[in-house]
């Protein structure tokens, strides 16, 4: 389970995301994200989820104001969008840094 800001996610024993959204801590609602691949790990900011998916690939889902989604600009929308990330990195709930 993870979460910042207006929304949360939980990862499920069958690899699924789950996104917890609230306006003002009210009208709470819970959507499972569909077309990605099984997720193996999750981790957020604010307003912000990363999830690393069964082949090494993060995916990102967020509001994008700063650009953290990897779009391209920093049109920010009231709606979550999803965009994949082209990077090498390790989540900040990942595994240590490997020794030079």
């Amino acid at each position: 389970v993870t979460g910042a800001g207006r929304f949360g996610a939980c990862l499920d024993i069958n690899n699924d995301v789950w996104i917890i959204e609230h306006e003002n801590n009210k009208n709470i609602t819970k959507r499972k994200i569909e077309g990605i691949p099984p997720i193996i790990e999750i981790s957020s900011v604010p307003n912000t989820i990363y999830m690393r998916d069964t082949s090494g690939s993060v995916w990102a889902m967020g509001r994008n104001y700063g650009g953290q989604l990897g779009l391209g600009h920093f049109d920010d929308g009231l709606t979550l969008v999803l965009a994949k990330i082209p990077c090498d990195f390790e989540l900040p709930c990942g595994p240590p840094p490997k020794s030079a």
